[in-house]
């Protein structure tokens, strides 16, 4: 169900972005996105950032997403600097 949802997201991100009735839902819902819906919704975003970036209630969703990446990018280079002081600790030892 949750992929159902994030499929019409993305194809209508923009538009529901800026609607005052949904906006807020959308903020929420992003914090349920997994990284391939946070890629797909920021393909969408890359649309019109303009619009994305200063309409008062879309820029609110736009960092939201921007944010949520932040949790996932922060993961990733965590697991990068624990594999770089592993392997150093196995060439320092060799």
């Amino acid at each position: 169900m949750l992929q159902n949802i994030f499929h019409q997201l993305t194809s209508e991100l923009v538009e529901v972005s800026q609607s005052p009735a949904v906006s807020f839902v959308v903020e929420e819902l992003v914090q349920l996105a997994d990284e391939a819906h946070l890629t797909a919704l920021l393909e969408k975003l890359s649309v019109d950032w303009e619009i994305v970036c200063c309409h008062r209630l879309a820029s609110h969703v736009t960092e939201a997403i921007v944010k949520r990446c932040g949790y996932f990018l922060s993961k990733y280079f965590l697991h990068c600097s624990v594999v770089h002081y592993i392997t150093s600790q196995i060439l320092n030892v060799a």
